[in-house]
Order: structure tokens, then sequence, then C-alpha cells
């Protein structure tokens, strides 16, 4: 009886000891230094990731950077949206150990987090595997996952975000800014319909002057209006199928450029109207987007459009 009582006396002891070298209970570690000890990635950095493969049952992909850019790997050359990719990596490096939900091998299953069930995500660097997981079923708030690392029995559960976010059909992952920057950067906007030309240039803090086809204020709310259109403009969809000519862009109706000081300008071309949407190109990428055609029909068709009238007109004495 002795005996028994002493063996078990000295394997609580043994646990006590291993509970107090793992989870140091009297530390005083601070609450980030916690979080990091349980990252399950702790060397991993987004900024050293190349690329992302995704493989399972419902989502094949592939994201590769280049230079500063993402680019969505296949036969066509379709960009990523940065901010989604970003927001993805920053996800797997915060991945923690903190919620263990099982170590039973047979529970993969049930978890989907098996080979067969699980969505793998491996993160790339250039010549190495930056970070590597299985992604299985949604957690019970539907908002988390379940996710084990390959090779290993440990099954945790995500925080918030990770499946919602990493995945998803590869359209959401498509870029669909058409023109973004900030409105207080332009200096000068120019609408191109042919022959015809309209130039507006900043004179001031708000203040705009219509320079051609004629000198003239111009409508500050109108010039405002165009502003926040041609700076927040984001495709509902995408062309695939059509060429630049059946999408009336090698020819386009109206060339609109945004002048952004000491920084690179930004063109659009806008091409033929489908239905409720208009084709609109870059200039500096080969995509055909689908655009609203309010936002488009915002652009004005004539200079009378931003001309502020004989009452706005400031005085020029």
């Amino acid at each position: 009886m002795r005996k028994d009582l002493a063996v078990l006396i000295g394997a609580l002891a043994v646990l006590v000891v291993v509970y107090l070298v793992a989870e140091k209970p009297f530390s005083r570690a601070t609450p980030d230094e916690l979080r990091d000890a349980r990252l399950v990635f702790p060397e991993f950095s987004p900024q050293d990731a190349r690329a992302i493969a995704v493989h399972g049952p419902k989502h094949e992909f592939r994201l590769e950077r280049s230079g500063d850019e993402w680019l969505i790997a296949g036969e066509r050359t379709m960009y990523a949206d940065s901010t989604k990719v970003q927001t993805a990596l920053r996800l797997i490096a915060e991945l923690s150990t903190a919620d263990l939900v099982s170590i039973v091998p047979d529970k993969h299953s049930v978890f989907e987090v098996d080979d067969e069930q699980g969505t793998h995500v491996v993160v790339e660097a250039k010549d190495d595997v930056l970070a590597e997981c299985i992604i299985g079923r949604r957690g019970p708030d539907y908002l988390s996952a379940y996710f084990r690392i390959p090779g290993q029995d440990e099954v945790y559960l995500s925080q918030r975000g990770l499946a919602s976010n990493l995945l998803r059909e590869q359209d959401h992952w498509r870029d669909r800014k058409v023109m973004h920057f900030d409105r207080d950067a332009a200096t000068s906007i120019t609408v191109e319909r042919g022959t015809d030309k309209i130039v507006l240039d900043r004179t001031g803090e708000e203040e705009w002057r219509v320079v051609e086809p004629m000198d003239a204020a111009a409508d500050e709310s109108a010039v405002r209006r165009l502003l926040l259109s041609l700076s927040n403009m984001s495709a509902l969809g995408f062309e695939d199928e059509k060429t630049p000519a059946e999408c009336g862009l090698e020819e386009p109706a109206t060339v609109v450029t945004v002048e952004l000081g000491d920084a690179p300008p930004k063109t659009i071309l806008v091409g033929s109207r489908d239905e409720r949407t208009y084709f609109v190109r870059r200039s500096d990428r080969e995509t055909i987007y689908r655009v609203s055609s309010p936002v488009i029909e915002r652009i004005p068709a004539e200079a009378k459009d931003v001309i502020a009238s004989e009452s706005e007109e400031p005085d020029r004495d």
C-alpha cells in the first residue's frame, strides 16, 4: 500500500514539474510573450512570402508575388488584390496552439483535417516552405476553423476569419480596383472623347478651373463628385471572354487621366456599354473590367457639365 502511494506521489510530482516547465505559471511573461510562445509558425514573416498554394476538395489556386504585386497563377494574367493577400498571410502568421481540441488521429476526419477532406495551404519563400497547414471544417461560431499541421496529431481551433478570408473562390482574389488614388493629391483631370478634350486644373486647395477647351471657373461640387467617382472606381466584375475590339477598347469612347503631382498619373479607357455596365481598362493592365454605368456616366461629356454658373464665377479682378 505504501509502495503504491509512493509511486502515485512520484507520478504526480513528475506531472507538476512538467507543467511548471511547460507553462511557467509563476513567470512574469507579458501577454505578448505568452502569445508569441504559442504561435504555430513563430519564425514566419508575411513579407518573406513569395507564393501561397491552396489545394482541397473545393478550392484550388496559387497566388504568386511579382515585384510589389500578387498574381493568380494560370494561363491568363490575373492580378490579385494585395490587401486580401496580406490579410490571409497575417492570419496564417497568427495561428496559435492556444485552442487545442484533439490529439486523437481518428478524430481528424471528424474535424475534416485529414488528407482527403482538408484544404492544404502552403506558404512558400523563394526556395523554402515558410508555413503549411490543413484547414478543416468551420468552428462552433462558424467564424473560426479547425486546423492541423501535416504530420502531427494535434487539432486546433483557429482565430476568427481564417476560413472566410482564405478559403474563397479564385474570383474573390482578383483585384477589382480600376482607379484608386488620394483625391487631395489630384492636380489635373483630362477627359478625352475623340478629338474633344476637357482639362481641369487645381488652382487652390479645393479650387479647380477649366483650362480646355476654354478658360472658366469650375463647378466645385461637380468636380468633387467626379473625383469621388474616379478615386474609388472598382469593378463589378470582369470580361475574360471578349477581345478589346469587341468591348470597344481598341478605339475607346473616353480616356480619363488624373495627374497626381510627383506620383505616376492614373489613366482609364472606357469602351462600349453592355446592359448595366461599361467595359473599362486601365492603361497599365490588359484586364477588362465591368464598371457600373452610373459611375462612368458621372464623367463629364461636355465642358458645360463642369463649368460654374455665372453666379458662382469668382471675381478675378
